[in-house]
């Protein structure tokens, strides 16, 4: 199922690690089937270039695994990917990286500099997170700026501002 698609997760994933994106385990990627929706998702604890293609994880919108052929567990992060997806129909696929230049920012608690003109467009409001376990749920007002790209947003919609 989704045989082609498998395959460039997984050679995306392993293309990021060595490319410095991604060290060891870390770092997750999915896309998205445009005909049934399901999602193509990386496992977890697995290093990038030990994956094969079965290795691959099939999921639906809802988080059911729909296909896994090696037992292995869907990686933490999958509900962010599928928020994503639900959120955003355009989105086709998603790179969660955890490049180490960007790891130190987030671990000394240091904005991101918008350094090209692509990222400064973004307009985002708040350029650092506060650090979560993997896998931690994540408040909903901050998982909408996530995927509303940085503006600030609430679940009732934009925020208004106070007069």
């Amino acid at each position: 199922m989704l045989e082609d698609l498998k395959l460039r997760v997984m050679n995306t994933a392993k293309k990021a690690q060595r490319d410095g994106l991604c060290k060891h385990k870390s770092g997750n990627f999915s896309a998205r089937d445009a005909e049934t929706g399901y999602v193509v998702i990386t496992p977890t604890s697995v290093d990038r270039e030990d994956l094969v293609v079965p290795d691959m994880i099939v999921m639906d919108l809802d988080a059911n695994v729909i296909e896994n052929q090696t037992g292995l567990r869907p990686t933490s992060e999958s509900l962010m990917h599928l928020e994503i997806y639900k959120t955003r129909p355009d989105v086709m696929a998603v790179a969660h990286t955890h490049s180490m230049y960007a790891t130190v920012f987030a671990v000394l608690n240091k904005p991101v500099p918008a350094v090209v003109y692509e990222i400064a467009n973004l307009k985002c409001s708040h350029p650092r997170r506060s650090l979560r376990p993997s896998g931690h749920p994540c408040p909903r007002r901050v998982r909408c700026r996530a995927v509303q790209g940085g503006r600030r947003l609430s679940a009732a919609g934009p925020r208004r501002r106070r007069r």
